[in-house]
């Protein structure tokens, strides 16, 4: 169940860089964002008690979903596009 949310967070993030805002565009900001979520769910969670190395398995999850969902929804976006040409070239 603590692992929900890193993956959760991650996919928020994922639709976020995949949406292209402008101030999610540089990659710097995009990994302070992801670093940032992985530390959060590590301390939500209460494994950073028991040790610190868990942020690392949590930073990894964040940035794996985020990766994941932003890939799958840029390809649903360009095929959605690819789609709509393809129907409006033959309606003419």
């Amino acid at each position: 169940m603590n692992e929900l949310f890193p993956i959760f967070t991650g996919a928020v993030l994922g639709l976020a860089f995949a949406a292209g805002t402008r101030a999610l565009s540089p990659l710097w900001v995009r990994a302070v964002a992801v670093l940032l979520a992985g530390v959060t769910a590590t301390i939500l969670s209460g494994e950073y008690a028991e040790n610190s190395g868990f942020a690392l398995v949590d930073i990894g999850e964040v940035a794996l979903a985020a990766w994941i969902v932003s890939t799958l929804a840029r390809r649903a976006v360009l095929r959605l596009r690819q789609t709509r040409a393809a129907r409006s070239e033959t309606a003419c």
